[in-house]
């Protein structure tokens, strides 16, 4: 199975957000939105994942978010993926947040106690939206990306941590919860 670590996003979250960008999104030419329910903060992208390693990343990983405060989040923005040229994913990003940032310091530092290899790229906490199977025009860009723009931000608590498996399909990823891992005591 491919497997990653990420944060839920609440329920009342998604539906405020899914909100925000409502009308704009026949803006965005051929997008794929993703469904809500699916919306995630990835933390660590694990890939290959064999059954075997889940018992021992549960119990890594368990600990990890349960040693962890609770602490809000605030939606900043929306923007595309490459931020120049050609983007093919819309995304919602989040402020800097050193809880966040430490957070997934400690998930990477566990994973890779068990061997998974994380990459080094700087962390950008965003949520996936929305992809293309072809980059949009430039016009296209600006026109979504202006009538996003005047939106207030959104704050939030994200409540759990999650082990998830990407199905990969046609139609896009499908996801599937395995574990779930409660954020603070």
């Amino acid at each position: 199975m491919r497997t990653f670590v990420g944060l839920e996003i609440p329920e009342a979250t998604r539906d405020l957000l899914s909100g925000e960008f409502l009308e704009s999104r026949p803006l965005l030419t051929d997008a794929r939105w993703i469904p809500p329910a699916n919306w995630h903060l990835t933390l660590a992208f694990l890939g290959p994942t064999e059954d075997m390693q889940l018992p021992e990343l549960n119990r890594l990983l368990a600990p990890v978010f349960g040693s962890f405060r609770r602490f809000d989040l605030v939606l900043s923005g929306f923007g595309l993926f490459p931020p120049r040229g050609r983007a093919k994913v819309a995304w919602a990003g989040l402020e800097r947040s050193r809880t966040l940032s430490e957070l997934r310091d400690a998930v990477v530092r566990e994973c890779r106690l068990l061997g998974f290899e994380i990459d080094d790229k700087p962390f950008f906490a965003h949520v996936t939206v929305a992809r293309a199977r072809r980059p949009w025009r430039r016009g296209v860009r600006k026109a979504w990306l202006e009538a996003v723009e005047c939106r207030r931000d959104v704050l939030f608590e994200p409540l759990r941590g999650c082990l998830v498996e990407s199905i990969l399909g046609s139609d896009g990823a499908r996801y599937r919860m395995v574990q779930s891992y409660p954020i603070g005591r």
